[in-house]
């Protein structure tokens, strides 16, 4: 109205969208917020402007602590398997077998002293074949194994 006189910075418009948060008055608030609040003030729990909000933050929280349908599941799995790199901790390692209890069994030890001595008699061959002995040398060694043999069968 002329005439009257209005203190600076008054508005006689409704307010219908505060610019600041009701109660921190720092960010925007969220439109349609019963407190005109933004999503960190806001303290109404059935607020449906903050619900969306609420979900993610309740799911970003779930994913950092590992509590998440797929993560539960994952880690379901990986207790079956065994990778020593994943091994932190001297407290995180798993005794495998005992070799007291595998000597105890007769069979698996003794399937164990013959494949021990089988490999060490195939290393011995082998380090027989490298060497390999001057032609002449071998021709000695083959007639005098042959004149032993032929000696011995007929005795």
């Amino acid at each position: 109205l002329p005439g009257t006189h209005m203190p600076k910075g008054f508005d006689m418009a409704p307010k219908t969208e505060s610019t600041k948060c009701s109660i921190c008055l720092k960010r925007k608030p969220r439109t349609g917020c019963s407190q005109e609040a933004c999503f960190s003030c806001c303290s109404d729990e059935t607020c449906e402007s903050h619900k969306e909000q609420r979900e993610n933050a309740l799911f970003k929280e779930l994913v950092l602590k590992g509590e998440t349908n797929v993560q539960k599941r994952v880690k379901q799995k990986q207790k079956c398997k065994l990778r020593e790199k994943d091994f932190v901790f001297v407290g995180q390692t798993i005794k495998i077998w005992d070799l007291d209890q595998f000597m105890a069994n007769p069979k698996w030890k003794d399937d164990a002293i013959r494949k021990s001595l089988k490999r060490k008699a195939r290393a011995e061959a082998q380090q027989q074949s490298k060497r390999v002995k001057p032609s002449r040398n071998r021709f000695r060694e083959v007639v005098l194994k042959q004149w032993e043999e032929k000696c011995l069968t007929e005795a």
